[in-house]
């Protein structure tokens, strides 16, 4: 099967260049900040059954930085949610755009990862899809609607406020390495050849990691015309998922966020971009404790801020903006794995004790036969079995 014949996903990229290899033009840049925490009793993300939130450790954030020049305009948002579905990310974009004349194709609407985030999609499909003026099917509807709604308003609003805080910028760049452990890869090579995640390397069966880190921070320091920090960009690889519980947390980067503040000053924006991390965490394989939330997001601010000196101010700006298209294919999902994912997940919603591993894989072959086969393997009644 061809490529191009493949099922496939589609992702929008939007590539922003700052670049010293031409005429400089005067940037301008903006950011804000606003409040999207769910109310308790919403849904919480993460994991493979409902959690219901009974608190908040810390607020949950939309940000955004916005990029401007005599010819250009973007905007990067980054919300503390498990991912950005792309209802969300299109109905965002659609009235950001309205509201600042920023192009669509030109606005990224991205999420940290958090595992202490809402489950909102089905929400939101239901939102979105619903007849204008209809009233929600139920009391539970209602409740998740009107939080839809202000997810959407305070991100749309983080755009257009950081639109309207744009004035004329200095920028400073570079990267930090984290010498403290607090990443490592969750995927093992097996004496068999296979690979394995979580397993660790004390079991019998386990070689070596599959692969490396990335300890390297990347950053992005904003100035205002007169040499005061506004904001700071960072990026680290490793999963948002340290916390666990049943309370709203934007996880480690919420730490970060104090330690800049706490180094440039309050009113600083901490902007912090998850970078590739499917294969890393925070467990150590040859530890018996976890890093906790608060020694990882301190020790990679305290990295961040210390690394503040290192960067190098960049002196020609030319923005530029680009976006295309990547076609990624989605795995097969048989008839075969089907069947046996049904039956673990029926067994999992019974309260039986599942393996992980096994639980993870089912959920994610009942959703790929909803995406990709034509009939579906699954009836309608298992189907439901995905949705948490």
């Amino acid at each position: 099967m061809t490529w191009a014949k493949r099922t496939a996903v589609q992702l929008s990229c939007l590539l922003l260049i700052l670049s010293n290899l031409v005429a400089q033009e005067q940037i301008q840049i903006g950011l804000a900040e606003t409040d999207i925490t769910p109310p308790i009793g919403f849904p919480m993300a993460g994991y493979f059954h409902e959690r219901l939130a009974e608190g908040e450790v810390d607020p949950l954030k939309a940000k955004c930085i916005v990029f401007r020049s005599e010819t250009q305009q973007a905007a990067l948002v980054v919300c503390d949610l498990i991912a950005a579905s792309a209802d969300f990310s299109i109905e965002v974009k659609r009235l950001a755009s309205e509201q600042t004349g920023i192009p669509a194709s030109n606005i990224i609407v991205s999420a940290t990862h958090s595992h202490t985030a809402p489950d909102y999609t089905k929400s939101m499909y239901a939102y979105l899809r619903s007849p204008a003026g209809a009233a929600p099917a139920n009391e539970t509807a209602a409740f998740r609607s009107k939080y839809i709604a202000l997810l959407i308003e305070h991100t749309v609003a983080a755009i257009v406020k950081a639109s309207t805080n744009a004035k004329p910028a200095k920028l400073e760049s570079g990267w930090a390495e984290q010498q403290t452990p607090v990443a490592f890869n969750r995927r093992f090579v097996q004496k068999d050849g296979s690979v394995r995640t979580w397993v660790g390397l004390e079991h019998s069966g386990s070689v070596r990691s599959a692969g490396p880190i990335d300890p390297e921070i990347g950053m992005l320091l904003v100035r205002d015309d007169a040499g005061e920090p506004v904001g700071l960009v960072s990026n680290f690889a490793l999963h948002l998922d340290t916390l666990s519980g049943q309370k709203w947390s934007a996880d480690y980067p919420y730490y970060i966020a104090q330690s800049v503040q706490k180094a440039l000053g309050p009113d600083v924006v901490s902007l912090f971009g998850t970078g590739c991390c499917g294969d890393i965490n925070h467990v150590n394989p040859r530890g018996t404790e976890r890093n906790k939330t608060d020694f990882i997001g301190n020790s990679l601010g305290e990295t961040i801020t210390t690394g503040l000196s290192h960067l190098s101010a960049i002196e020609d700006t030319h923005l530029e903006v680009r976006s295309g298209t990547v076609q990624l294919p989605i795995e097969e999902s048989t008839k075969e794995d089907v069947e046996k994912a049904v039956k673990i997940m029926a067994a999992a919603k019974a309260g039986e004790a599942v393996d992980f591993t096994d639980h993870v894989t089912a959920h994610k072959k009942l959703l790929i036969d909803q995406v990709r086969n034509k009939p579906r393997f699954a009836s309608p009644e298992d189907a439901t079995l995905a949705l948490l």
